[in-house]
């Protein structure tokens, strides 16, 4: 935006110069870099209020371990779950960060945090699972999954030959979060880390049984493991898989 702004300026005073006192055009100048320069770090301000420092990366620890889906699977079902709210959460980019939201239920248990999106006011099975997992050294997992149009089973009840739609599994590395997040903050921590674009991370998407997308970026740790492991289970989900999807249905019908 900086340079943009300079660029326009520049090209503008040139021409401005042809027909007035060359100092009257510098001083112009002059004048409207403030301007762009107060507008650049206003720019910059509001940044860093959307995305705060502490989801910079991972912690030296999360450097040096492969974190794949079958860690988060084993921290969902590491202990019981202790339910701290439902409330209204945004996803990931501009489209998404804005809006009411959607019913978001948040659990933790020794080990993460699990965020179950689509906890409905008359607790009926949405047709789509978001599912996330904030493991507390600083691995956050999310798994998606999208029926068909018209679907009218039960996801969890379902393997994944009715995720037509969409199948995506994505890996994160953050720094380590604390254990004691409410709603609101924990609201406030997802919102930073859905909107940092900066993370290490990696993702594999698109219908069940094929890939649309699959790759790294920003220097994800132990990439070409973690995306080995991603596949695998993104291809041949365990047993593990859908016994989870059906006890945290009963956890949610229990919840509110």
């Amino acid at each position: 935006m900086k340079i943009f702004i300079l660029t326009s300026l520049i090209v503008s005073n040139i021409t401005l110069a042809k027909d007035v006192d060359l100092n009257f055009a510098i001083n112009s100048f002059n004048k409207l870099k403030e301007v762009g320069d107060i507008v650049y770090d206003n720019c910059l301000q509001e940044k860093n209020e959307l995305v705060p420092s502490d989801f910079s990366g991972p912690s030296p620890a999360g450097q040096t371990r492969s974190y794949g889906p079958m860690d988060a699977l084993d921290d969902i079902n590491s202990g019981s779950l202790e339910f701290i709210g439902r409330g209204l959460f945004n996803g990931m980019g501009s489209v998404f960060s804005s809006g009411p939201g959607i019913r978001t239920c948040v659990y933790k248990n020794e080990r993460a945090y699990i965020l179950y999106r689509g906890c409905m006011g008359n607790k009926s099975e949405a047709p789509n699972l978001d599912l996330t997992v904030i493991n507390y050294d600083g691995d956050i997992t999310r798994f998606y999954a999208e029926t068909p149009h018209g679907f009218n089973g039960s996801l969890s009840q379902s393997d994944i030959s009715v995720y037509e739609s969409a199948w995506s599994i994505t890996s994160k590395k953050v720094s380590p979060v604390s254990e004691n997040l409410g709603m609101e903050e924990m609201n406030t921590y997802m919102h930073g880390v859905n909107n940092n674009w900066d993370l290490p991370s990696c993702t594999i998407s698109g219908p069940a049984g094929q890939e649309g997308f699959a790759g790294c970026m920003n220097n994800y740790p132990n990439e070409n493991s973690v995306m080995s492991r991603i596949r695998n289970f993104r291809n041949d989900p365990p047993e593990m898989w859908q016994e989870t999807l059906q006890s945290l249905r009963q956890r949610v019908l229990s919840s509110y």
